[in-house]
């Protein structure tokens, strides 16, 4: 063989792996998503959103029952990109945690649920500029932003998120558009 039929096979087989790569990618993102998975994994999804807000002096994200409405936000609101990157995320979590720890996500300790949030939130790091951008638009955001968003947007709307632990009014009265804050003051549960 000589040297441009063995370059332009390996273009050949390079630009085959790569198509078959990203036929598979585009398949797995638009296929029709599992959402029953959702309701069969609450605990998990409860555990991971706890992980991103915590219970300290304030309630957290499962006192919250934030996973119910981060649940119904995914099933209802979200594309069908996005409810399947969340729910391949889920299964990607289990598969680590079983694989790293021999348990589940559920049976784990707060540190290493906390560690593996952590490796999820790292390997979810999106490229800047407009790579970050393209991918974002044609592939999707990553598990972790997905989680991070609706967790909080989920716990930041439930009453115990707006009412102990942001600043909230329930009957604000007159309205002013700029107030400076106190030292120590809460951030404001409405805009």
């Amino acid at each position: 063989m000589n040297r441009k039929k063995a370059i332009l096979s390996l273009f050949l087989i390079g630009g085959g792996a790569t198509a078959g790569f990203t036929g598979y990618k585009w398949f797995s993102i638009h296929k029709t998503p599992d959402i029953s998975f959702l309701d069969a994994h609450q605990a998990l999804i409860a555990d991971l959103a706890e992980t991103i807000i915590p219970a300290t002096d304030t309630p957290g994200a499962k006192a919250a029952m934030a996973h119910i409405s981060l649940i119904s936000l995914i099933k209802q609101t979200a594309d069908r990109k996005t409810q399947n990157i969340f729910i391949d995320g889920l299964k990607d979590v289990e598969s680590y945690s079983s694989d790293h720890y021999n348990k589940t996500f559920t049976a784990l300790t707060a540190a290493q649920q906390a560690e593996i949030v952590g490796h999820f939130r790292d390997a979810g790091k999106n490229y800047s500029g407009m790579i970050g951008k393209l991918k974002n638009k044609f592939i999707g955001k990553s598990f972790f932003h997905i989680l991070k968003e609706y967790s909080t947007t989920a716990f930041c709307t439930s009453k115990s998120g707006a009412t102990q632990t942001l600043a909230y009014d329930f009957i604000p009265g007159a309205y002013r558009a700029c107030i400076p804050m106190t030292a120590g003051q809460k951030s404001w549960a409405t805009k």
